[in-house]
């Protein structure tokens, strides 16, 4: 078990839990975690089916109340929803940029039947204020180093409707893996569209191991005064236009609100491949004790 890529040291689950793994690899099957049962299955298929059972064998005050808790946890979420994207407000003109700016505008012009591929990672939860993940055949969380795969089918209308606009964020650290791809876009003229988000380093690494060193029971003042040196890539700085220009790709730097939506609107209007360079803030929130 692990959260992130930190593994839990202590049992996650309540002591009388029973524990029931569903999966398709039967060497993942209690591989970490002793289980009570073990099924071999598509856990797809499998929840399925559960839900249905479920839903047949339930009693007419069962339904009833689950439906009660359905509209609660519903209106909760629309409230706190709301609550947050208040709160993204107050920073839509903020320097460094936070995804939030960015997220909202590329909301209001991205197309409906757009597909998405985020590796955002840490922006993950403001991007998907702004753009919630409705369905599974527009949003997809599978790295972004296999964009130019699928963009390259959806292109050829071999998955889904040709034309669609299909956009891929990742992390700066992330992309140093997936350059390759933009040359792929440009050498097969696919028109997917490259968001980077950068961070200046694994953010993503320094919030795990913040994590890490409160559970271990430290308290602020007695973290570390620094994160590793390999958790950054901003020694050299990188400029991603440039790099996405020597594979044929154009692109855009972003740093400042007002180039936002000139960008975007580029991007999208772009017949081709397009990559923005979102210069975000790469501040790490720490942990309270």
């Amino acid at each position: 078990m692990s959260s992130g890529s930190v593994p839990h040291l202590s049992n996650p689950f309540r002591a009388d839990a029973r524990i029931i793994h569903i999966d398709l690899d039967p060497y993942e099957i209690a591989k970490n975690h002793p289980i009570t049962l073990g099924l071999l299955s598509d856990p797809k298929l499998t929840l399925k089916a559960l839900a249905d059972a479920v839903t047949d064998l339930a009693t007419p005050a069962q339904r009833e109340a689950a439906a009660q808790r359905a509209d609660a946890i519903g209106a909760a979420n629309r409230r706190e929803l709301a609550e947050a994207r208040a709160r993204d407000e107050g920073e839509m003109n903020a320097v460094p940029l936070r995804m939030t700016a960015f997220a909202a505008e590329l909301a209001r012009q991205l197309p409906e039947d757009a597909i998405l591929f985020d590796e955002s990672l840490t922006h993950f939860p403001e991007l998907t204020r702004w753009l919630p993940p409705m369905r599974s055949d527009r949003f997809s969380r599978r790295p972004a180093a296999r964009l130019g795969g699928r963009s390259a089918r959806c292109h050829r209308g071999e998955t889904g409707p040709s034309g669609k606009t299909v956009l891929g964020l990742t992390g700066d650290g992330g992309a140093m893996y997936t350059f390759q791809a933009l040359w792929t876009a440009a050498h097969y003229r696919i028109g997917a569209k490259f968001v980077v988000c950068g961070n200046g380093g694994y953010r993503l690494l320094k919030q795990n191991l913040l994590d890490y060193w409160n559970q271990q029971g430290l308290a602020p003042g007695q973290y570390p005064s620094d994160f590793p040196p390999a958790f950054t890539v901003d020694e050299p700085t990188l400029d991603f236009v440039a790099l996405a220009g020597a594979l044929g790709v154009p692109g855009r730097r972003v740093a400042q609100p007002t180039e936002i939506a000139s960008a975007i609107e580029a991007m999208l209007g772009h017949d081709g491949p397009f990559l923005i360079e979102l210069v975000l803030d790469g501040g790490v929130p720490r942990p309270t004790h």
